[in-house]
């Protein structure tokens, strides 16, 4: 009897060590996605991260901005996105949501004060902030008001054709 209950305790003991050794093993794995993200590929860090699931979203959370923060600008946002979608909605926090519903507020609003004189680049950067609310709608559902600006802001300011590389003919 004693033999059975000590090779309990051993299986034990040995799962224990399996599950603290699995759990330092995603640790690593996790910290590997973040140090590529800040060795300089954010996008595929991000993706990388929304593996994790749902120890992965405060991580992803900080990767969506409405700011031109970074050359790779908004497409690392847009794979944030995409990532908490992934890990499912149902997942996020009501803080998360209210995050994402603040930064859709923020995005709308930096798009109708443009100006009607504004650059090429300032043109794209509004189109990467259309497409970035777009995406959140996706997260937090449809919102009259962001639609609207959106549709505006395309009426006003219609796509531009990027000029062809090659020369014609």
């Amino acid at each position: 009897m004693i033999a059975i209950f000590t090779y309990i305790h051993q299986l034990e003991k040995e799962l224990e060590q399996r599950a603290t050794e699995a759990q330092d093993r995603r640790v690593r794995e996790m910290k590997g996605a973040v140090d590529f993200m800040e060795r300089g590929d954010r996008t595929a860090g991000i993706f990388q991260l929304s593996l994790f699931g749902k120890d992965a979203i405060p991580l992803i959370m900080g990767e969506v901005r409405v700011n031109n923060f970074h050359i790779d600008w908004p497409s690392t946002t847009l794979a944030a996105l995409v990532s908490l979608q992934r890990i499912g909605i149902h997942n996020l926090a009501p803080e998360d949501i209210q995050f994402l519903r603040q930064q859709g507020d923020v995005a709308v609003d930096k798009i109708r004060s443009l100006s009607p004189n504004m650059s090429v680049r300032q043109r794209e950067d509004a189109y990467g902030l259309v497409r970035i609310v777009n995406s959140i709608q996706g997260i937090t559902g449809p919102d009259r008001n962001w639609s609207d600006a959106i549709r505006q802001f395309q009426k006003d300011y219609p796509r531009q054709p990027r000029p062809s590389a090659s020369p014609p003919g």
